[in-house]
């Protein structure tokens, strides 16, 4: 009972972590853009892309 007990909190911070990543690229996603004077297409793939690539990387260590 006391594994799942931690395992459920480390799952949930995990969670939460993921969140507060989320906000803090959304938040900063529009500056970025702005600030490398990137096109639409490449920052879709390119800056956002490696956001998706580090939780993937991230998940894995």
């Amino acid at each position: 009972m006391k594994k799942i007990f931690l395992w459920s909190i480390i799952v949930a911070f995990a969670g939460f972590l993921f969140g507060f990543d989320t906000v803090v690229i959304s938040g900063a996603d529009k500056k970025l853009q702005i600030l490398w004077d990137s096109s639409n297409m490449f920052h879709g793939t390119v800056v956002m892309g490696m956001a998706l690539w580090g939780t993937v990387i991230g998940a894995i260590f």
